[in-house]
């Protein structure tokens, strides 16, 4: 398989992407694109330090019954998360704590 096919998978790697030669294929394309989106995505999330302040691109519903699409990145000081997890976001309506996936921060905008 090559990236002609399509495939799924994306390279995290820009390193990689920058060694492939020039092509035509709009499926290859496609995939350079998607791979391109997501190492931003990654340096985006990397990047996140406490203080800073996002706007998602549409509100998140939560099982509390709210929606808040503004938080605040909050050094995660709650030792029950995972380690992964340092950062949790407050609400810039409530004042709550959120977790937020990744891909939940996708498209956000530090403002």
């Amino acid at each position: 398989m090559d990236e002609s096919t399509g495939p799924y998978a994306v390279i995290l790697s820009s390193k990689f992407l920058d060694l492939l030669s020039p092509t035509t294929n709009p499926y290859a394309l496609q995939w350079r694109d998607r791979c391109r989106q997501a190492i931003a995505h990654k340096r985006f999330l990397a990047s996140l330090k406490p203080g800073d302040t996002l706007t998602l691109p549409t509100p998140l519903k939560f099982h509390d019954s709210t929606s808040h699409q503004t938080f605040q990145a909050v050094a995660n000081l709650n030792p029950t998360y995972k380690p992964r997890h340092k950062l949790v976001f407050r609400s810039l309506t409530n004042g709550k704590l959120y977790r937020l996936n990744p891909h939940h921060l996708e498209g956000a905008i530090r403002t």
